[in-house]
């Protein structure tokens, strides 16, 4: 039998496909991809929580690591490498964790996208987005705690931009784990 990531198993030729070459509009695709994977996140609020507690524990160890950081030779070079830590940290976090996920899901996937169900697209789209919320409280929870225990420059301009910056980096990533 076919057992494994067969290609010709999987993405063979499909029946019943309109003439867009799909089953559905590109928009019922994205609105159903999207409500399923938002269902999914809900399903598990343990996982968010968890995920959350994670990051600040790992946040209270670098600001720990790095508490108060002065501006001379020394505290600048600590800076560096906590900002270092800092991004390492959210790309590698948010690589993985949707690694570990997308593994799980792969075989619905191809059998999905065999059946011309979805487009690639439409299923990176509408499970980014449906992850989104998780993508910013990720980050938000990091930096909050983070940015000020290490002694970064004060003032919300500043902070939100390395908000924003850091939130960037987490779905930058994110897409990678896609790949």
């Amino acid at each position: 039998g076919k057992t494994g990531y067969d290609e010709q198993y999987f993405l063979g030729p499909a029946e019943g496909v309109g003439s867009t070459g799909y089953r559905s509009s590109w928009w019922t695709q994205f609105y159903c991809i999207l409500w399923r994977s938002w269902l999914s996140v809900l399903k598990d609020p343990m996982l968010v929580k968890v995920r959350l507690l994670q990051t600040a524990m790992v946040a209270t160890l670098i600001g720990s690591i790095y508490f108060g950081q002065v501006l001379d030779q020394d505290g600048v070079m600590n800076i560096n490498g906590s900002l270092f830590l800092f991004l390492t940290n959210m790309t590698f976090q948010n690589v993985f964790a949707v690694i570990n996920v997308f593994s799980a899901e792969l075989p619905v996937f191809l059998r999905e996208k065999r059946s011309r169900l979805y487009r690639v697209d439409t299923y990176f789209l509408g499970k980014t987005i449906a992850e989104l919320p998780l993508f910013i409280a990720v980050p938000f929870v990091f930096t909050s705690i983070t940015y000020p225990m290490i002694g970064l420059k004060a003032g919300a301009t500043h902070y939100l931009t390395t908000l924003f910056i850091v939130t960037l980096v987490a779905n930058v990533s994110t897409s990678f784990g896609y790949l």
